[in-house]
């Protein structure tokens, strides 16, 4: 009997060894990584020292404080930060270190700087909707020479030839609205996200996807269920690793949502390739001169000149041809959606602006005018309404924040900033200081842009699509197309609605979403 004690004794001691070593063995292993970690990031240690910020924690950072929040909360919780912390502060989201800023100063310096040139790696999730990001995630030369190559598929001649696409699919949204004459409220938004999508894919494909018929629904109900996933990524560091994303359930989603607009881009791609094989031999169609685009009329289609540059040798890869083509698509269709909807709902709400834009309308087209057909000619003549157009993007910016990743050390504000650091630019928060724009920042007020007005406020207290060496490629089709849809919507209606400024609340999917949704009533003009 003692004996067995004693071997039970043994083999408990022997066991509790075991453990402690391993113990040990995992506090080593630990400690030894904590030194390596702050070893190599030394310099960025030195940085959270000199700068204010939420207090990080090992390996977590400062990501507990968005641990039970939800997308709304997100807006607050980083608005809140600004308060708190200043115009330059950092946040450690896990083991990544962010400066965020919302100083104006501080925004030009760092959007003009070599140094942070590329986009954060978190901009890699958007390859989800295609075989990679184009334009939103390459970096260094490899951007300049595919962006040099694509800037003239964006020409404002080329721009113009869009001009009958945009009027067509405006009028078959006014056709499709006439359903909700005198019927309350709907949600707007829900007209313009299909015929935005339908405008970028005839613009960008050549192909009439008829998502404003009742076609193709599924692409449309993918594209903005991939926007959330990518946010619920962003915001989980855990979730930046690739392996760990792969075990959850958000992965699956995904993976099935990005195959439904792969699938679609490659289709087009392909019958395009064919297409182009049959007709091998015969006079290939050229990409036109700028001169001859001033007298041609026919839309130069985006993919036609991105197919071209594959010929030409300055597109390697159908890789590349399917990145730009998915992402031009993705990012460029719930864009101009958003920033419609948010201009129609600030019309509605401000019958006063909403009649003297008409007014402006009327002048140029006539008072009877249902189906009118707009030029870009007409663009400069709608002085009231660019400024409308500009105060709903000052209030609403699409994209809230957006993130650059640091090449090579540089200098920000007498501070050394090391590669790999990640400098978050706050829009919303520049958008909303009421020291540039006054103690009725929180108003919509179009006045906020009269020219003497703009000069007073430094060049970066406002921009919409970005700025610096990497902006926004697409933004006079952005413009062009928002201001035919609004030019057709008020011919035909008036606008209403229940909601109230103070009412609205927001959220981030990438994109600034409206969880009041844009509800708005129509009545015949």
């Amino acid at each position: 009997m003692s004996a067995d004690i004693r071997r039970r004794t043994h083999l408990l001691c022997s066991d509790q060894c075991q453990c402690l070593r391993m113990f040990a063995l995992v506090g080593i292993v630990t400690l030894l990584t904590l030194i390596y970690f702050v070893w190599t990031r030394w310099d960025v240690i030195k940085l959270t020292w000199k700068l204010p910020g939420p207090l990080p924690l090992p390996l977590v950072g400062a990501a507990y404080n968005i641990l039970g929040k939800n997308h709304e909360d997100y807006l607050e919780m980083v608005e809140g930060m600004f308060k708190k912390y200043s115009s330059f502060h950092h946040f450690w989201l896990g083991p990544r270190f962010y400066l965020l800023i919302s100083d104006p100063k501080l925004i030009q310096s760092v959007l003009f700087a070599q140094e942070a040139l590329n986009r954060d790696d978190v901009y890699d999730f958007v390859s989800l909707l295609g075989d990679g990001g184009g334009l939103l995630t390459l970096k260094g030369q490899t951007w300049k020479n595919h962006r040099k190559n694509l800037n003239p598929c964006f020409s404002l001649k080329i721009l113009q030839s869009y001009m009958p696409i945009f009027n067509e699919q405006a009028g078959i949204m006014m056709k499709n609205m006439n359903a909700r004459l005198n019927k309350g409220s709907f949600n707007f938004y829900e007209f313009m996200d299909a015929c935005t999508l339908d405008m970028i894919c005839q613009t960008t494909l050549g192909t009439e996807m008829n998502i404003q018929k009742g076609q193709n629904q599924d692409y449309l109900y993918a594209c903005n269920n991939l926007f959330e996933l990518i946010t619920i990524r962003i915001f989980r560091p855990w979730f930046h690793s690739d392996f760990l994303f792969k075990f959850s359930d958000f992965h699956k989603t995904t993976e099935k949502l990005r195959k439904i607009t792969s699938n679609f881009v490659e289709k087009v791609i392909v019958n395009k390739a064919s297409s182009d094989e049959e007709t091998k031999g015969h006079k290939s169609e050229r990409r036109l001169s700028e001169d001859e685009l001033t007298s041609y009329k026919k839309p130069q289609i985006f993919i036609d000149q991105v197919m071209e540059m594959h010929k030409e040798g300055k597109l390697e890869t159908m890789v590349d041809v399917k990145a730009h083509v998915g992402t031009n698509i993705a990012t460029g269709f719930e864009t101009s959606a958003l920033i419609s909807s948010y201009c129609v709902l600030m019309l509605a709400m401000h019958p006063k602006i909403q009649q003297k834009v008409y007014e402006e309308i009327e002048g140029i087209f006539g008072k009877d005018c249902k189906n009118p057909v707009v030029e870009y000619e007409h663009f400069n003549r709608l002085e009231y309404l660019d400024r409308v157009l500009k105060e709903t993007l000052r209030l609403f910016p699409v994209v809230p924040y957006f993130a650059r990743k640091v090449s090579k050390d540089f200098n920000l504000a007498g501070h050394k900033v090391p590669a790999g650091v990640r400098i978050m630019i706050s829009m919303i928060t520049v958008h909303h200081d009421k020291e540039i724009w006054g103690e009725d920042a929180e108003k919509f007020n179009p006045d906020n842009f009269l020219p003497e007005r703009v000069q007073t406020r430094h060049p970066y207290s406002y921009f919409p699509f970005g700025g610096g060496i990497r902006n926004c490629i697409g933004m006079k089709y952005s413009l062009m197309s928002m201001k035919t849809m609004i030019i057709h919507l008020l011919s035909n209606y008036r606008l209403s609605t229940e909601l109230r400024m103070e009412d609205l609340r927001t959220k981030i999917d990438v994109t600034l979403k409206l969880i009041n949704k844009h509800m708005v009533s129509i009545e015949a003009r």
